[in-house]
């Protein structure tokens, strides 16, 4: 028997071998059994009309369970954070592959004023560098907010992952937003970053 047919032959069976234990053990632990609950025979002098024991699906809704109604203010303030942290994730993340298209994606999220300062640059002509370079931004928290009438002010903490060519660093940054009202739209009017 030549050589390569003893190896094909040895290979065969040593992948034969491992996808039997495999299968089995799949088999073997695959059904775990359900854990019963203990019962306890004492009685108890409080109200157990509202445990949910653990790991036994809640099937019946208490009568007595309260769901508090979503305020504006709380709506208003969930809003403007999610804004900011979008712009923020957006607007701080390129590519050389896609030049400037991080600041096409917000132009209908910030106000006029502020788009004539950060749309500048689309009406230059970019050559592309020889190597590839990104930034990749992704917030890590909000730490605060605070919402008025007609303005807000959002601040964030983000990681920025940067690529020039094969070199990769990573760093921190926070970001200040600031927001304006226009009409029912909340809009960004400016941000800052601090490292």
């Amino acid at each position: 028997m030549p050589l390569r047919t003893r190896i094909f032959i040895l290979v065969t069976i040593v992948v034969l071998i491992v996808l039997g234990v495999s299968l089995l053990l799949i088999v073997k632990f695959g059904k775990k059994p359900a854990v019963s609950v203990p019962v306890s025979n004492q009685s108890t002098n409080f109200n157990q009309g509202n445990v949910v024991i653990p790991g036994t699906p809640a099937t019946v809704i208490p009568q007595n369970l309260v769901v508090k109604p979503s305020d504006s203010a709380a709506v208003t303030e969930n809003t403007v954070r999610q804004l900011a942290k979008i712009f923020v994730e957006r607007f701080n993340t390129y590519s050389s592959d896609d030049i400037y298209q991080n600041i096409r994606d917000v132009q209908v999220m910030v106000t006029d004023e502020y788009w004539k300062k950060i749309g500048a640059p689309l009406s230059r002509t970019v050559t592309p560098p020889p190597v590839f370079v990104a930034l990749t931004t992704k917030v890590m928290a909000i730490t605060s907010s605070e919402v008025q009438a007609s303005s807000a002010t959002v601040l964030l903490k983000a990681q920025k992952i940067s690529t020039n060519g094969a070199l990769t660093s990573i760093s921190n940054a926070d970001y200040n937003v600031s927001l304006v009202k226009s009409g029912s739209n909340w809009l960004i009017a400016n941000q800052t970053e601090s490292k």
